[in-house]
């Protein structure tokens, strides 16, 4: 799984690719993110998380009561009673019916919706941080000089408009040549700073993070079903299916915010070691745990949906940095939404 997602991301990483093929292929990946979050992610967590039971221990309450009913007497009543031995059966009866359901149904509501709300909570938290942190760390201390140089170098004219209003027009010839050399200093400056307050590195750990959360939920999917030879190898290839065009995605969304390509493959790398570390880890706490623990699918099922949460956010996120789009860029994006619904023609998770 590792090798397979760092070399489907290093496809676009191995060819040269102009400025329009990379737009395109930017474009299909942002399409690829926003079909995989809601054609394969979130219903895979729904889908887990509802054919699992409920992990409070509900089912053993109604019998409980059914046992305390049938061996409680009263007082007038004969300990070999018919009546008592009917009793406990109507009582079992009405306990176990609708209540149980409807409250499984209503936590599993819940559930979803908290899980995808949560996951893209935390991204927005952790995009609004980093690119707090990278415009505090990207501005020093003695940036108010380069603010006082960008004062001091403006147009002559603009500086002294009330206080030349009786100067001879005969120089305007030389104040233009003033004003041309100070806008030849003042330019690089005002492009750099502009450059200070706008890094690239701000956003570019958002896709990564995003996507690292969610393969590590992938992760867990995958040792949660390690216990059933006969879904681990479905669960695997379900996951390989969209693991290849996440990675994929990554990539041509880090390279279009304009990353290296050594910092992309680091980026790539995290990525490709977050299922695997996650099936490992959730491998060995379930070789740990006893093998009839019916939550740990529960919340298999809600950490998917956590994911979920955070890849739709990394979808968003990814398609507010494309620029003006054009329609060759329109359909890209729409051929990428629609493709993981191509791909999972036929396919049960």
């Amino acid at each position: 799984m590792l090798i397979g997602s760092f070399v489907f991301g290093c496809i676009p990483l191995s060819t040269k690719l102009s400025a329009t093929k990379l737009r395109q292929l930017t474009a299909i990946g942002v399409g690829l993110l926003i079909g995989t979050s809601l054609v394969v992610i979130i219903p895979e967590g729904v889908e887990t998380l509802y054919s699992s039971p409920v992990p409070t221990d509900t089912t053993t309450l109604p019998s409980s009561l059914a046992t305390a009913t049938t061996n409680t007497n009263l007082p007038w009543q004969l300990p070999t009673s018919s009546a008592s031995s009917l009793s406990a059966p109507s009582l079992s009866m009405t306990t176990d019916e609708v209540p149980d359901h409807h409250n499984d149904n209503s936590s599993k509501h819940v559930a979803v919706g908290l899980a995808l709300i949560l996951g893209f909570a935390l991204m927005f938290v952790i995009d609004q941080f980093s690119s707090l942190h990278g415009h505090t760390a990207s501005r020093p201390d003695n940036d108010h000089e380069l603010d006082s140089m960008l004062t001091s170098l403006r147009s002559p004219d603009q500086d002294d408009d009330d206080g030349d209003d009786d100067k001879d027009t005969g120089d305007d010839n030389g104040d233009e040549d003033a004003t041309k050399a100070h806008n030849n200093i003042a330019a690089p400056l005002a492009t750099h700073h502009h450059h200070l307050h706008h890094p690239h590195q701000a956003h570019s750990m958002t896709p990564t993070v995003g996507l690292m959360i969610h393969a590590a939920a992938d992760g867990i999917a995958l040792g949660a079903s390690a216990s059933h030879p006969q879904l681990s190898m479905v669960v695997f290839f379900a996951i390989m299916l969209h693991k290849g065009p996440s990675a994929f995605a990554l990539t041509t969304v880090l390279l279009a915010e304009g990353m290296s390509r050594v910092e992309v493959r680091k980026h790539l790398l995290l990525f490709s070691m977050a299922a695997p570390t996650g099936a490992i880890v959730t491998y060995l706490l379930l070789s740990l745990s006893s093998p009839g623990d019916v939550s740990l699918e529960y919340w298999t099922g809600v950490l998917l949906l956590f994911s979920g949460g955070t890849f739709l956010y990394v979808a968003m996120h990814a398609l507010q940095e494309l620029p003006h789009l054009e329609h060759t860029h329109v359909a890209c994006i729409l051929f990428g939404m629609f493709l993981p619904v191509l791909l999972n023609l036929g396919h049960s998770h």
